[in-house]
């Protein structure tokens, strides 16, 4: 068979390079007619601007086609392009057949010799129909499937939108959070200043010192005095480790004006609760020694000493005996 193709008309054509129309022939279970227009360039390579698939059974049944139709781009989607064809079917030379009306009458010999007149119609009007449904079906699913994408679509750009705003927040919130942190910490600062500088104005406003009498001069040797008051108010008080004194300073007074008396100690102490618990805890004991006197006694030229009154209780009875 033989087809003529005539290309009437092509509309909604973008841009105004040159246009070209490519014809091809495929085998898709029958013949088709595939139509391509290409936009030509002289520096960039053929781009395509639309396709059209015509079934030729449908041709052939018909004999003329007469259309306008829509071409689709590479999505299968349909473009503005539209495109006017006139395609007519030629039997071959030597068929014998004839046309009623539109249709085109083909006449077999059978081995009987009788002559049966079959229309092409029938031949192919079931795989014809079967092709309109399919076609329609695939067109209602492409109307489907466009608008799920279009849906998806409009979903990624929300949460795209979302997104960048969540971005913003955190952002903003990382940034007060650093403010926050920043302004916690000069204000920790601060409120700790201020608590030492409470306690230092607390301290002043009473007296911490102490006053003790009857420590010998010289009595610290080679130690500091500081640290031989340190350890008498130890020993004598019995402090554990955890309860131990802060001392801030410790020196002797002014000569005094009784004779053969040793200068009086002043102790500061760091804080005002230890001198009160220095003071009524001492004051508790209402007696105690430190340093007691040497006794030293001459007898048959010779020098005793005795530190402790019982050494020299006994030296004085063994005397009278």
């Amino acid at each position: 068979m033989s087809i003529s193709v005539n290309l009437k008309k092509i509309s909604n054509l973008p841009g105004r390079s040159d246009r070209k129309v490519e014809l091809c022939f495929r085998e898709i279970r029958g013949e088709v007619l595939s139509i391509s227009v290409y936009n030509c360039s002289k520096v960039f390579s053929n781009r395509l601007l639309g396709k059209l698939v015509i079934s030729l059974q449908h041709v052939v049944s018909t004999g003329r086609v007469l259309l306008r139709e829509p071409l689709t781009d590479s999505n299968y989607s349909l473009t503005e392009i539209y495109i006017e064809l006139d395609i007519r079917y030629h039997p071959v030379e030597g068929t014998a057949g004839s046309w009623e009306g539109l249709d085109f009458i083909k006449v077999e010999d059978q081995d009987d010799g009788r002559f049966e007149r079959k229309s092409l119609r029938a031949d192919y009007g079931t795989k014809l129909d079967n092709i309109d449904t399919r076609l329609t079906v695939v067109a209602t699913s492409m109307v489907a499937l466009e608008s799920k994408v279009t849906e998806l679509k409009r979903d990624v750009s929300s949460n795209s939108t979302r997104i960048n705003e969540a971005e913003g927040r955190i952002q903003h919130a990382e940034k007060t959070l650093e403010k926050t942190e920043a302004a916690l910490d000069s204000v920790n600062k601060r409120i700790a200043y201020l608590e030492s500088k409470t306690d230092d104005l607390e301290n002043r406003c009473r007296r911490k010192n102490l006053r003790l009498f009857g420590i010998r001069e010289g009595a610290e040797g080679q130690q500091t005095l500081l640290n031989l008051v340190n350890d008498m108010l130890t020993r004598w008080l019995e402090l554990t480790p955890d309860r131990a004194l802060t001392l801030e300073r410790v020196h002797r007074t002014l000569a005094s004006g009784k004779p053969n008396q040793h200068k009086a100690v002043i102790v500061r102490f760091l804080k005002f609760q230890e001198k009160e618990f220095v003071y009524l805890d001492i004051n508790a004991f209402r007696g105690f020694q430190h340093n007691p006197c040497k006794l030293r006694v001459l007898h048959n030229g010779r020098i005793n000493l005795f530190t402790m009154p019982q050494e020299a209780e006994k030296f004085y009875k063994s005397i009278k005996q």
